[in-house]
């Protein structure tokens, strides 16, 4: 079974649930996006609430109810900074779909939430409750390993392998924590979302993306392959390939996988860690 991890349904903009933070993504439907997986060759998705909703994960659990043959489940977004935190991650988790929470450190106020230590009682009520916590905090994989190290009990998702898309990247920039990202990837409470390699080569290079399965080969041969877990992060990821052609680059393309290694990345790892 392949389960595509990272993956965004975005409802229209409007009055009773505007958009907090523009995106440039165009809005798509649950709908939508079951069809564009389903004919990319994909069984099942996990929804990932997209920044641009602030922390409303309404579209998102409704498209999971309507569409359990094709939603694997929601991480949705969480004021991690809120008041009586333990008892709002035991709500959250306790509805029906619910797999985690996604936390996105990209905009100003939170940039700065890892080096100033922010998260630490978030992520001690997240020990309590046993709740995953993805977090997308580009270029700060120092900071997320001293983190990670601080909270071992706390199952962490690294989205997007710490990459951003930047203006005028180049592999060297795109890739330049990269040691930091091996090392994330030994720790035993650390999943990796092995979700970035294309659009890490905007500009540099194009599918099947020959120099950058070089840095995916370093991180099998450091890590294993156990703990890696593909999300295509459509429909960005359109930006840089298509659905199926960000799955073909796992699936087909990057010869030092056994196939046993891409059953796990493609499915296997999340559906055992995660899954409900």
């Amino acid at each position: 079974m392949i389960i595509d991890a990272h993956a965004h349904y975005i409802e229209t903009n409007r009055p009773d649930r505007p958009y907090v933070d523009p995106s440039p993504m165009h809005p798509i439907s649950v709908d939508q996006l079951a069809a564009a997986a389903a004919k990319a060759g994909v069984d099942l998705v996990v929804q990932v609430t997209a920044s641009t909703m602030g922390n409303d994960n309404r579209y998102s659990f409704e498209g999971a109810k309507c569409r359990p043959d094709k939603i694997a489940g929601v991480f949705g977004r969480f004021d991690p900074l809120a008041i009586d935190l333990e008892a709002k991650l035991k709500e959250y988790f306790a509805q029906p779909h619910a797999l985690g929470i996604r936390l996105t450190l990209f905009h100003p106020w939170a940039q700065q939430w890892l080096a100033q230590r922010a998260l630490d009682p978030f992520l001690h009520a997240a020990a309590k409750t046993n709740v995953p916590i993805a977090i997308f905090a580009p270029f700060q994989n120092e900071l997320l390993l001293e983190t990670v190290r601080r909270h071992p009990a706390v199952r962490f998702l690294v989205d997007h392998m710490g990459i951003r898309v930047e203006p005028s990247q180049t592999p060297t920039t795109a890739f330049r924590q990269w040691s930091s990202l091996l090392e994330l990837a030994k720790e035993t409470n650390v999943w990796v979302k092995v979700s970035y390699f294309p659009e890490a080569m905007l500009g540099s290079e194009a599918y099947p993306y020959r120099l950058v399965q070089q840095y995916f080969e370093r991180l099998v041969e450091s890590a294993g392959t156990s703990r890696l877990i593909w999300g295509s992060n459509f429909p960005p990821v359109g930006r840089a390939c298509t659905y199926a052609q960000a799955l073909d680059f796992v699936q087909k393309e990057c010869e030092f996988l056994s196939a046993q290694d891409r059953a796990l990345i493609l499915g296997g790892n999340f559906y055992r860690d995660f899954m409900r």
